[in-house]
């Protein structure tokens, strides 16, 4: 593994319409409506899925956070 890609932690939030809110750092990336939309918008935006954690709120609504590598989209070998 590269030694510029960082692990980074991904939150995973349904919000009151069911619809899911992806925020990375506190920065909301958008609002899909599965969990593999999700994946897919964490991957266009330079983020690689290694793991979903299942970690509800407070108010108990569902919720997970995404353990994700960081790389550069346009260097990244297919």
């Amino acid at each position: 593994m590269s030694s510029k890609r960082t692990t980074i932690e991904c939150t995973v939030k349904r919000s009151k319409n069911n619809r899911w809110n992806v925020s990375v750092n506190k920065d909301k990336l958008g609002q899909v409506d599965s969990l593999t939309e999700v994946t897919d918008l964490l991957y266009e935006n330079g983020y690689k899925v290694y793991a979903y954690r299942r970690r509800p709120s407070a108010s108990g609504k569902h919720g997970f956070v995404a353990n994700c590598l960081k790389f550069n989209p346009k260097k990244e070998d297919v």
